[in-house]
């Protein structure tokens, strides 16, 4: 039984270290779903946009820190600024929980290229606003299809939702980048983000 916040964190911690293949990423975000974090990308069940009397699996983009894509892509000087102090602030997270100076800072940046890497995949808030760019609904298969690399059946046994119907998946290009995402980034790196 864990008994306290910090037990509980460096049990996590230690579920994350623990990831040894993308079977067990995908758990782990399905685990981490069901407690209300946001790993990677948002997963929730809500009114279908053109069936209104069906809920639904809905997958939304996700995984940043920072508010949206163009705080990672954009080379306003502010813009610049907030990502400097941002890592910064990663950096000290990484160093509160036990790292180095300088295994800190190193993950920091890890961090913060893989996410700038999840953003250049994210629509704009602009984009999103249009509810027709936003619905796509597919089958398990299509998912997979689309976005392979990522195991999709693993992932909603473990979030809990049957694989078996269909869900919307927001940003298609962005689950893609999910797919690319988990076959070329090294495990270290994931849980480094995941934590």
């Amino acid at each position: 039984m864990i008994t306290s916040p910090d037990a509980a964190a460096q049990w996590t911690f230690a579920q994350i270290a623990a990831i040894a293949d993308s079977e067990a990423l995908a758990r782990e975000i399905g685990r981490l779903h069901r407690q209300g974090t946001g790993p990677a990308f948002s997963v929730f069940v809500g009114q279908d946009f053109k069936k209104s009397d069906e809920n639904i699996g809905q997958l939304y983009q996700g995984g940043l820190g920072l508010p949206e894509r163009d705080y990672y892509v954009s080379d306003d000087a502010h813009m610049k600024e907030i990502r400097a102090k941002y890592q910064q602030h990663v950096a000290r997270m990484f160093e509160l929980a036990g790292d180095a100076p300088a295994a800190a800072a190193a993950n920091a940046q890890t961090v913060l290229d893989f996410e700038t890497r999840l953003a250049k995949k994210s629509m704009t808030p602009v984009e999103q606003r249009d509810p027709n760019a936003i619905y796509h609904r597919m089958a398990l298969a299509q998912l997979t299809g689309d976005a392979p690399g990522f195991p999709w059946k693993t992932y909603f046994m473990a979030v809990g939702l049957p694989a078996s119907g269909e869900f919307s998946v927001g940003q298609p290009e962005f689950f893609k980048e999910i797919g690319a995402v988990t076959t070329s980034v090294p495990l270290s790196v994931s849980g480094a983000v995941l934590s």
